[in-house]
């Protein structure tokens, strides 16, 4: 196992750069898993309570959204509480 993929099994990333790229990556990956899927089986449900992976698909694309929004406002107070302290940092 190479480091990189020891590190996105783990999460332990060294940059802001790192976590972007590790989600690109994800979902690159997820992607190319699904996009040769036909319709019948990407919206084919396992069982009544299973997501279909369709759904899965959607819901990843939502939550990424919303994970990207949340780390930029994160960002930025980072970057202001830094500019008022700036000997804290």
């Amino acid at each position: 196992m190479s480091t990189d993929e020891r590190n996105i099994r783990q999460m332990i990333y060294t940059s802001v750069a790192d976590i972007y790229k590790a989600i690109d990556e994800t979902r690159e990956r997820i992607y190319r898993r699904v996009e040769s899927l036909n319709d019948e089986q990407a919206n084919a449900r396992p069982d009544a309570n299973a997501w279909s992976a369709t759904e899965i698909v959607e819901h990843l694309t939502i939550m990424e959204e919303r994970l990207v929004r949340m780390m930029k406002v994160m960002l930025t107070k980072a970057e202001s509480i830094r500019k008022i302290r700036p000997g804290d940092c």
